[in-house]
């Protein structure tokens, strides 16, 4: 008896009520944030209204950081910061390659990203405290050997959670 009416009503619900598809619309989350753009290295990324941005041109470094709230005598207390680094790949080296010359003793590669289209390393701290994920990437425009012209780095520290960093990244592209 139980069988017959649990399967009469789902040949009802499933055959004879009318099936209604609720589309919801595409909520952007970035759509209040600010926008930093960089002429310069041509690319752009959003970040969060309560987060600042601090450029050091001669050194070719973006940090992009939620002032801290942390108690000056805190033991630890790593920032809600991304730091973004432009570098010229002045030895035509692949992005592995770099990875392992410059970044290969402090962090291990634990997979890969898509960011603006490319291709992007992605690598976690060996034993550093408070070092964060890593990202880095080459921009399309490639040397004659196929490597690319200039390479970003980013690092994610430990206090800005993957949901934020991932949600940040999705933003950054390369302008032209």
């Amino acid at each position: 008896m139980v069988v017959i009416v649990v399967g009469g009503n789902l040949v009802y619900e499933h055959w004879w009520l009318p099936n209604h598809v609720i589309n919801l619309p595409d909520i952007d989350l970035t759509a209040n944030w600010q926008t930093y753009r960089n002429e310069e290295y041509r690319y752009e990324i959003k970040y969060p209204s309560d987060f600042s941005v601090t450029q050091r041109a001669e050194c070719k470094i973006v940090t992009i950081e939620k002032p801290s709230d942390c108690a000056t005598d805190a033991d630890y207390c790593f920032p809600q910061s991304m730091v973004i680094t432009f570098l010229y790949n002045q030895k035509s080296l692949t992005v592995s390659d770099w990875f392992d010359k410059n970044a290969g003793e402090s962090y291990n590669k634990t997979g890969s990203k898509i960011i603006s289209g490319q291709n992007a390393i992605v690598a976690t701290p060996k034993e550093i405290v408070g070092l964060g994920r890593r990202y880095i990437f080459g921009r399309s425009d490639s040397l004659p050997n196929g490597t690319p012209r200039y390479m970003f780095d980013i690092i994610a520290y430990s206090g800005i959670d993957e949901k934020l960093t991932d949600q940040i990244l999705s933003t950054f592209k390369f302008i032209d």
